[in-house]
């Protein structure tokens, strides 16, 4: 998700992915390059919502012994939705 809650595609979720795009996933937290520098994106355990809505509810904090799917039904380590947010350079 983004830092003001957005839905943004499960894949931003999915290691090999972020890797093949030039990120790293550090503490929780996604950073994929962006304009301006890398953007940093972050997980909600247990919300709903569509790619470009606000996330409803759910946590960032992931709950203990869960397996994580994304609304796809691929099982990530660390997932969830993910959510950005930005920090430049």
């Amino acid at each position: 998700m983004t830092s003001d809650q957005v839905v943004v595609n499960e894949d931003y979720c999915d290691e090999n992915y972020v890797r093949s795009h030039g990120g790293h996933i550090s503490g929780g937290f996604i950073f994929l390059p962006g304009p301006g520098g890398m953007t940093q994106y972050h997980y909600n355990y247990g919300g709903t919502g569509s790619v470009g809505q606000k996330v409803a509810g759910g946590s960032s904090v992931k709950p203990q012994g869960a397996e994580i799917k994304t609304p796809g039904g691929k099982t990530i380590q660390r997932g969830g939705f993910g959510v950005k947010g930005s920090s430049g350079s």
